[in-house]
């Protein structure tokens, strides 16, 4: 289950850097446009926002594979290796409650926009539901990946009460 998890949040990296390279190939090609020719892109800077969103959200849950999400540790330090381990797996818990309620929303919202086909009014009429659907399934993705780390802490967390020596798992496999 843990490598469907990597990949899954490796495939929503890698959609994200894809998304970077467009968002900068699509500003080059505009700033070209609009300097040189004085005709930029119509719609580039609302789809170069929903391309935003795909990078923001899409990279949570490989972020929090890698550990690399900041972290305050100071208090976590004094702790002993078992109330270190019970404070991470309770951080987890409180942690994949939030974002599964922050997801459940932005599915319904995600959901709404996409029966209305809502649209961004401007020069350019560009979609908004794309992205905002790209918001829970990014959530979705740091949701498995939290439940992921809260199975291998709770493993850890269990060897180390049955006695063998546990340690804080800093990146689930």
């Amino acid at each position: 289950m843990g490598k469907l998890i990597g990949g899954s949040t490796r495939g929503g990296a890698l959609l994200a850097a894809v998304a970077v390279l467009l968002m900068m190939g699509l500003t080059i090609v505009d700033v070209t446009g609009r300097f040189f020719f004085r005709s930029p892109i119509a719609g580039a800077v609302e789809v170069i926002e929903t391309l935003m969103v795909a990078v923001v959200f899409l990279t949570m849950g490989y972020t929090q594979r890698q550990r690399a999400h900041v972290r305050v540790d100071f208090a976590l330090q004094r702790l002993s290796l078992r109330q270190q381990q019970i404070a991470l797996l309770l951080a987890e818990f409180f942690a994949l409650a939030t974002i599964a309620f922050l997801a459940w929303g932005s599915a319904q919202s995600g959901y709404q926009s996409w029966l209305i086909r809502e649209f961004r009014f401007g020069g350019t009429p560009v979609p908004i539901w794309p992205a905002k659907l790209l918001i829970p399934l990014g959530l979705l993705l740091l949701c498995l990946q939290l439940a992921n780390g809260i199975w291998h802490q709770s493993a850890s967390l269990i060897g180390s009460l049955l006695g063998r020596r546990g340690r804080p798992i800093e990146r689930p496999r």
